[in-house]
Order: structure tokens, then C-alpha cells, then sequence
């Protein structure tokens, strides 16, 4: 089936490949758990394989312009997640029972058909303190990335939207006849400048930007709320040490200093 839609519709053989192979990615492991000759830490790691979840990003990349765009980086952003945390989270903990993995894969597969097939906007994953929260995460976003040239780049727009237009008005009444001001004058003129025209460009520009970090901070919100990762392998304990009974090097450092400091005798 999967040849003969290659054949007919290259789009319709892409999409099927990219479903099966995100459903897979449930049954796979699944299937590892009831067969007793597979090993499901194995089975774990060849699905979340980098170069099969690569594959997987190379299919969404393909078939993004019949997607939605919020749709598809949300799902690579979680694809990169699992690929990343994996291999890391089996290294130091057990593997997950079967019944996490029929709950938290098969919801994240779900979640993944949904976005996809256009079951759901991503929006609709929000509840209501999400979305409370978006804004606030939307002002943090914009000030921690742009706040280095957003201050001065706002400056040099309003300066050009105030100067340019009355250059043109004041060399029109003839009170401008330097060779400079000429010459930008007469290149306003040639493009059709005007300060209508100017703060129109100027707002035109500044609402494509917001859109886009608009988009941006509600993919990162719907990848925090629809990832289930945690859910399924919990993330290790931080500064745990490590269960193999090796002290660390301030531990070795004081036994030694301590084997080393003379004893009071005994009477």
C-alpha cells in the first residue's frame, strides 16, 4: 500500500509513512514487553533512535505546507525531547512497567495523531492557567531575547517615520536645497515615501514580528503541557550519588586527611 501511494501521490505516500511511523513508535515498544526473546531496554532505544526520529523530522519538514505549522513544531520539539532524554533516563533508572508505557506512549502517540490530522489546534491544550500564564511567559520571551537592540532598533524607526516625511515636505516648500537632502528627497520621491507610507511599513513589520513570537511562545506552552515524557521515565534525581558505593573526591580527600591525622594515645 505504502508503494503504490509513493506511486500515485508522492505527498499521500509521505503522510502515510509518517503516521505509521509515529504510531510505531507505541506498538514497537509495546510489542517488546509481551515478546519474551526482545529486550524492551533495547526496543527503547532503536525507536528513539537518532537517525529514525531524524526521519521522522524529515517527513514533517516535507509535508509542512499541507500541516499547520504550530502543529508540526510541536511535535518535532517533542520528538527532539524524547530522542534527547531516552537514553539518558534508562542509563539511570529502570526501564518503565508496561502499564506506564500503554498510558503515557500511547497518549503522547494520541497527542501526536491529533495535532497531525487536525483533531485539535494546539491552542486547545491550554487550560485556563496556561493560558493565564502565556502572556507572562510571551513578555519574559521578548525581553530576555531582544532586549539588547529593541530599545535602539525602536528608536531608529521612529526617528526615519518623523525625519524622512517632513524632509519631503520641507524640500517641497523649497526651504531644503542641500545636495544631500536633495538626493534623499528625490530618492523618497522615486519609491513613492511618504510618512503614511512609512509607519504603515513600520507597523506592518512590527505586527509580523509579534505574530511570530506570538507562535512561537504558544509551541512552547503546548509542547510543556502535551509532553508526557515525564510520565513515563521520571527525570533522575539530581545530585544523587551514584549507587555503586564510590565516594566522591571530597570524600576520598577526607578519609585520607583524617587516616593521616595523629591519634591522641590511649592511657
Amino acid at each position: 500500500m505504502q508503494k503504490d501511494l509513493w506511486a500515485l501521490d508522492e505527498g499521500a505516500g509521505k503522510g502515510y509513512e509518517l503516521g505509521n511511523g509515529l504510531s510505531d513508535t507505541y506498538g514497537r515498544i509495546c510489542r517488546a514487553y509481551r515478546d519474551e526473546h526482545e529486550d524492551p531496554a533495547a526496543t527503547w532505544r532503536l525507536v528513539f533512535d537518532p537517525a529514525r526520529i531524524e526521519r521522522l523530522k524529515k517527513l514533517l519538514d516535507d509535508l509542512q505546507t499541507r500541516l499547520n505549522a504550530g502543529s508540526v513544531a510541536v511535535v518535532r520539539a517533542q520528538l527532539d525531547a524524547w530522542c534527547r532524554e531516552v537514553p539518558v533516563r534508562l542509563q539511570a533508572g529502570d526501564v518503565p512497567t508496561e502499564a506506564r508505557v500503554r498510558d503515557g506512549v500511547r497518549s503522547q502517540t494520541v497527542v501526536w495523531r491529533q495535532l497531525l490530522a487536525g483533531g485539535k489546534d494546539p491552542e486547545a491544550y491550554l487550560d485556563q492557567h496556561a493560558r493565564a500564564t502565556l502572556r507572562d511567559d510571551l513578555r519574559t520571551l521578548v525581553w530576555r531575547r531582544h532586549r539588547r537592540w529593541m530599545i535602539a532598533l525602536a528608536a531608529i524607526l521612529f526617528a526615519v517615520a518623523l525625519t524622512l516625511p517632513h524632509l519631503i515636505d520641507l524640500y517641497s516648500r523649497g526651504l531644503v536645497k542641500t545636495g544631500i537632502a536633495s538626493a534623499l528627497v528625490a530618492i523618497a520621491g522615486a519609491l513613492g515615501i511618504t510618512r503614511a507610507s512609512v509607519l504603515m511599513t513600520v507597523r506592518g513589520r512590527l505586527d509580523q514580528w509579534s505574530q511570530l513570537v506570538w507562535d512561537r511562545a504558544i509551541t512552547q506552552k503546548v509542547v510543556e503541557a502535551t509532553l508526557r515524557l515525564d510520565d513515563v521515565l521520571p527525570p533522575p534525581a539530581r545530585g544523587r550519588r551514584m549507587a555503586n558505593g564510590v565516594p566522591s573526591m571530597a570524600g576520598r580527600r577526607r578519609a585520607e586527611w583524617d587516616a593521616a591525622r595523629p591519634r591522641p594515645a590511649r592511657i
